[in-house]
């Protein structure tokens, strides 16, 4: 079994609310079904939990608990969802 991490998900913030990122979701969980069988996990962290989160919850994802993002100079407690694929 693995799991796979969604880095990024950006969507304009001027084409919000049009099935875009739900789009995203379906197309990279039926991307992995097809060519990546073994994952039964996906996850993916959010730095604006407030933010972000409703919409990480509307499309399946769970949070499980909270994790840093590290960057240059700076690190950044982040949301952690994840989210079971169907095998």
């Amino acid at each position: 079994t693995a799991t796979a991490e969604i880095t990024l998900l950006y969507i304009d913030l001027n084409h919000v609310r049009k099935g875009i990122g739900k789009a995203c979701i379906h197309f990279i969980e039926e991307w992995l079904s097809s060519n990546w069988p073994e994952v039964v996990e996906l996850i993916v962290d959010t730095v604006i939990p407030d933010y972000n989160s409703g919409f990480y919850k509307s499309v399946g994802f769970i949070p499980t608990g909270e994790t840093f993002c590290d960057f240059p100079n700076m690190r950044v407690k982040t949301l952690r969802l994840c989210k079971e694929l169907k095998t």
